[in-house]
């Protein structure tokens, strides 16, 4: 146990020598699994006279 630990004003515990804590490997390759990405981009281009 580290007595560093303190909540910030978002009351999330945070502490100076561990930051947020632990990563939980499970849960980050489990969501990374699931993970649903942004479509592929699609760019338009038109010409136009503007004259």
């Amino acid at each position: 146990h580290n007595p560093g630990w303190r909540k910030n004003s978002a009351g999330f515990w945070f502490n100076s020598r561990f930051g947020f804590g632990l990563m939980n490997a499970h849960s980050l390759v489990s969501t990374a699994y699931n993970w649903t990405t942004v479509p592929e981009k699609i760019v338009c281009r038109v010409k136009a006279d503007l004259g």
